[in-house]
């Protein structure tokens, strides 16, 4: 809880000393394969045969976006997020399913392509875990865990008046990234293993 409210004091404290714009965002999150085209569609179009019923979760949250040099900008974020995963080992007839809760905060890097219209970005996204619950059949455990986690983002955005659209996939590091990272950084980062999603959000920016 004290990582959650250091992060909340910075973020509170850039918004004070930068002209930013704010909004309000909140995305659908659907698992994918990876980030290219063809599994992006893939989940695209299996989400509208199944009618929504592949999407595991969703986020909601605040969102900075913060004008650097030229057409570059900073963009943190901060997100309540939850989301479940099931699967079934058919040699077993296991039903397996996880539930998680956890505090997402992305500290995203971008660039306005089309004025302020049009915006991609990437970046790393902090992961606060908040409450995993496991069920195996008809058995349940739950985990409660403070720990942080690292994956990443990438994605744009389109902004018509006040309301903003949006589309970004978050992933998991390779072993090798995460060697790297390491490496730079010389400290031995915990690293996101959920699965790969597709965020489709809207916001309100105020």
């Amino acid at each position: 809880m004290k990582k959650i409210t250091a992060i909340l004091a910075i973020f509170a404290s850039s918004m004070l000393f930068s002209q930013a714009k704010f909004a309000l965002k909140g995305h659908v999150l659907m698992p994918t394969e990876s980030s290219t085209w063809k599994d992006i569609t893939g989940t695209l179009s299996n989400a509208i045969d199944e009618k929504g019923k592949n999407s595991v979760g969703y986020n909601v949250g605040l969102s900075g976006k913060f004008s650097l040099a030229g057409t570059f900008f900073f963009m943190p974020e901060i997100y309540y997020t939850e989301f479940k995963n099931e699967w079934t080992i058919a040699s077993t007839n296991t039903t397996l399913i996880a539930k998680n809760k956890r505090v997402d905060v992305p500290l995203l890097a971008g660039m306005d392509l089309i004025g302020n219209y049009f915006g991609v970005f990437a970046g790393p996204v902090a992961i606060f875990k908040l409450k995993n619950n496991h069920w195996y059949n008809d058995y349940q455990e739950i985990r409660s865990n403070g720990d942080f986690t690292l994956g990443y983002q990438l994605g744009g955005q389109i902004t018509i008046e006040k309301f903003i659209l949006s589309g970004r996939y978050q992933g998991a590091f390779k072993r090798e990234e995460r060697n790297f990272i390491n490496q730079q950084t010389g400290h031995n980062i915990q690293y996101d293993n959920s699965p790969n999603q597709l965020l489709l959000g809207i916001g309100y920016q105020f």
